[in-house]
């Protein structure tokens, strides 16, 4: 269990500095119009959080959360 908290703990990580990463990317522009390098950093931390949502172990079978569990989502998309 220790373990899933800590892969947990550093896909939660990862998510929030690619997502303020993105913001930045996003904010950084006086004009509606992103530079390249705004595109390319924007690109990048999509691609930094879509890899580290594949972290998580089944592991002393977690998964599947029975119906009735109470989880927390987090993040733009939750």
């Amino acid at each position: 269990m220790k373990r899933l908290r800590k892969v947990i703990s550093l896909v939660l990580t990862l998510s929030m500095i690619a997502g303020s990463a993105v913001t930045a990317a996003f904010a950084a522009s006086p004009t509606d119009e992103m530079s390249e390098r705004e595109i390319r950093n924007a690109e990048l931390s999509r691609d930094v959080a879509a890899q580290g949502m594949v972290l998580l172990e089944n592991n002393e079978n977690a998964l599947p959360i029975p119906q009735q569990s109470k989880i927390a989502l987090y993040g733009g998309g939750a």
